[in-house]
């Protein structure tokens, strides 16, 4: 479920919200 979910998300948007969400943290 969650892998597909991934797979669908462009990678560059990807990297950028995992770099949004830890920069919360």
């Amino acid at each position: 479920k969650f892998g597909a979910v991934f797979a669908s998300i462009p990678f560059p948007i990807f990297a950028a919200l995992y770099c949004v969400l830890f920069g919360l943290l």
